[in-house]
């Protein structure tokens, strides 16, 4: 018994040595893991576009899940006299069968990029291209859920966009408090290395967190804007006058502290 303990033992040292010296045989390089995600998602774009190709070409093909189109509204307040309703505006539609293809093509086209680039590249473009993928994905699954207005999808997009901008500055403050909070002088180095964007951008790190501050602040008051230019042109009576320096006066308030802060953001 202990004979076979020690042999078994002695297997896993052996192996342990193997994979230690021969680390590349042993486990895949995440260069070649993400060319074969790459590949993977590009076979997933081929076979939807051929699968919504051919049923367009079916009698019934159209039918199946509603034809994928599903058209999305607007919610304009109306003021009359004496009471307020609400109009429903069509603004248009959206395919998901087409935000699947983006789907799949911008997963395909970054794992890419990913194993191309290779190194730090790999993490910065993750979060990138999940700002974009997750994004219209949530959009199709909300829409196929029953959500149906245009303001709540496009909110819905630009949080997880912001999420996902702001996960990648939080991943490199992580990542940098490490570095210096090691004794390791050679950590700083490969904190660079393993973040080539700090290099590519250098001092213009800070336009991450920027413009995704400004880019939350504009999805807000965009559709406050619309809905106040549509409610005024149908209304019979104009909205509360109220309404009018608040709406103007909002946005400078919200975007001018960015004007004179944008280099409170700094990496290290």
């Amino acid at each position: 018994m202990a004979d076979e303990q020690s042999e078994e033992d002695a297997s896993d040292t052996k192996l342990h040595h193997y994979c230690s010296s021969n680390q590349h045989s042993c486990i895949p390089s995440i260069e070649f893991l993400n060319f074969a995600a790459a590949f993977f998602h590009g076979i997933q774009t081929i076979v939807t576009i051929a699968l919504i190709s051919w049923l367009n070409t079916q009698p019934h093909g159209g039918a199946l899940f509603g034809g994928g189109s599903f058209s999305v509204v607007r919610v304009v307040p109306v003021w009359h006299e004496n009471y307020i309703e609400s109009a429903v505006m069509d603004s248009g539609s959206i395919d998901v069968r087409y935000v699947m293809i983006a789907f799949f093509g911008i997963s395909a086209i970054m794992q890419g990029l990913g194993g191309l680039m290779g190194g730090g590249w790999m993490a910065c473009l993750r979060f990138f291209e999940y700002s974009i993928s997750a994004s219209i994905m949530m959009m199709a699954i909300a829409l196929e859920a029953g959500v149906r207005d245009l303001y709540t999808l496009e909110c819905m997009f630009i949080l997880i966009w912001a999420t996902q901008l702001l996960g990648l500055i939080s991943d490199l403050l992580f990542s940098c408090s490490a570095a210096i909070s090691s004794p390791d002088a050679r950590r700083s180095t490969q904190f660079l290395q393993q973040n080539p964007i700090i290099m590519l951008l250098g001092n213009w790190i800070w336009l991450i967190p920027h413009v995704t501050a400004w880019g939350t602040c504009l999805s807000a008051y965009g559709p406050a804007l619309d809905v106040f230019l549509e409610s005024s042109a149908r209304s019979v009576c104009l909205p509360p006058s109220l309404l009018l320096p608040f709406l103007f006066v909002s946005l400078p308030s919200l975007l001018l502290p960015f004007l004179f802060v944008p280099k409170a953001v700094s990496i290290c």
